[in-house]
């Protein structure tokens, strides 16, 4: 049989501790509670669908990580507009809106939010909920 194409995603970092950690417990190293809570969907791991993405978003690019995510992955896709419009998502709300919005959301049971990049008009982010869905990779040169 042959294997499916893994999935992707990327992010950056300026920690060389992460990366130690990272090569040493793969993503069980990864800690969604730590993420800067001012983020748009607060407290989560976010990664880039593409190396773009990824430079785009970033605020310090220096450490490109790449991971695969499962292909099992449960996805809350707000890329898809009747799904974004269902949750009262829409693009250029504020964080402080979105976080005020998410009080309504159950995401149990959701491994991450997908969602377009604000910063790259073709690419998606993802705020990771469920780090067990990624693999580490490897780290990318930029």
């Amino acid at each position: 049989t042959k294997e499916q194409p893994k999935n992707f995603v990327y992010h950056m970092t300026d920690s060389e501790y992460f990366v130690n950690s990272l090569k040493q417990k793969g993503a069980s190293a990864v800690d969604p509670n730590i993420g800067p809570g001012t983020s748009r969907f607060g407290n989560k791991f976010y990664v880039a669908g593409d190396k773009v993405t990824s430079l785009m978003e970033a605020t310090s690019p220096s450490i490109m990580l790449r991971f695969s995510m499962s292909d099992n992955a449960r996805i809350l896709d707000l890329t898809n507009p009747d799904i974004a419009s269902s949750m009262g998502y829409e693009m250029g709300m504020t964080h402080a809106d979105v976080q005020q919005l998410m009080k309504n959301w159950d995401l149990n049971g959701y491994d991450a939010i997908k969602y377009p990049s604000e910063k790259n008009p073709v690419g998606v982010n993802y705020g990771v909920i469920n780090p067990t869905i990624l693999t580490f990779e490897g780290v990318e040169g930029l």
